[in-house]
């Protein structure tokens, strides 16, 4: 890494930040730099995030958005990362979706454009079956497009919107009980873990890698367009090739017993490419990398 990042480039001493989902796996991350960058930081979420040196605001009280507090703190810039991820879902959590990935953040571009606000929005490649311009594998991914088609006439009535789709992430942070989580713990433990096919793809992309392109959307210059962007890893891998990097990684054969559940509808079997890359924003953790540093954490916790 860079002792000074194209993300650290751009001044964000003083500047006044708003955070969504500052309690979120990525949204704590891109918290911590930015106090540590020494930006005047607010977070917006529905649980004291207990960070000290920010701001808290609730985001509902009594059923109602903080629009007048967030009117009183006057972002520079909005970082919009919370979001309700489900993988598939029942009749009960539609409401709940369409709440979080919709309603909640149309709240707050109404407060960015209030207050002038850049707005950096995150998308998910999930919005992007089949490498198509638009196709949902989900639920989830479906009212994440409907939100960035609202967001979109909000960039192109004067909001200064900042799209960045991401696939999928991972760090030594990260408590999600997710793919490299599983496996790790399977590492650790023995015990089998049963598993899909394996032949689907992912592309991973460290925490720290992904907070420094939310950086550098947020940095940059503002123009006549809507920015759209995407970032990725170099090369995306199926799960038997993840699960032979971390084998190799903990010097450990994983217990998978390969086939026992089925290939999830709308899985990633041949890579999706999609979208402009960011401009000045390169991946510097690579996956064997990444994957020791959540190792050594892991076998370190008491």
């Amino acid at each position: 890494m860079t002792t000074r990042s194209q993300g650290d480039a751009f001044s964000w001493s003083n500047k006044r930040v708003l955070v969504s989902g500052a309690t979120g796996f990525i949204g704590s991350e891109v918290t911590k730099r930015l106090m540590k960058l020494n930006a005047q930081v607010s977070v917006i979420t529905r649980t004291d995030p207990d960070l000290k040196a920010v701001n808290w605001i609730s985001a509902m009280n009594n059923g109602v958005f903080p629009s007048q507090v967030i009117s009183e703190i006057n972002p520079e810039v909005v970082i919009h990362l919370a979001t309700r991820f489900q993988s598939s879902h029942s009749p009960s959590d539609i409401k709940g979706l369409i709440e979080s990935n919709v309603e909640f953040g149309t709240n707050l571009l109404e407060s960015a454009k209030q207050a002038g606000a850049v707005f950096v929005n995150i998308n998910s490649a999930w919005q992007h079956f089949g490498s198509r311009q638009y196709s949902p594998v989900s639920l989830y991914a479906a009212t994440k497009q409907a939100f960035a088609d609202i967001a979109q006439y909000y960039g192109e009535t004067g909001l200064d919107l900042r799209n960045l789709t991401l696939y999928d992430t991972y760090g030594p942070s990260d408590k999600r009980n997710k793919l490299i989580r599983q496996l790790l713990n399977t590492a650790n433990s023995n015990e089998q873990l049963d598993m899909g096919p394996g032949d689907q793809l992912i592309n991973l992309l460290f925490v720290s890698d992904v907070v420094e392109a939310i950086l550098v959307i947020a940095g940059l210059p503002s123009g006549p367009k809507l920015h759209n962007y995407v970032v990725r890893a170099e090369k995306s891998i199926s799960i038997r090739e993840l699960v032979a990097q971390i084998e190799k990684v903990t010097e450990k054969q994983l217990n998978v017993n390969w086939g026992a559940r089925k290939a999830r509808p709308r899985e990633m079997t041949s890579d999706w490419v999609f979208g402009e890359l960011l401009p000045g924003w390169g991946q510097q953790v690579k996956l064997g990398q990444g994957l020791t540093i959540c190792w050594q954490e892991l076998i370190s916790e008491p």
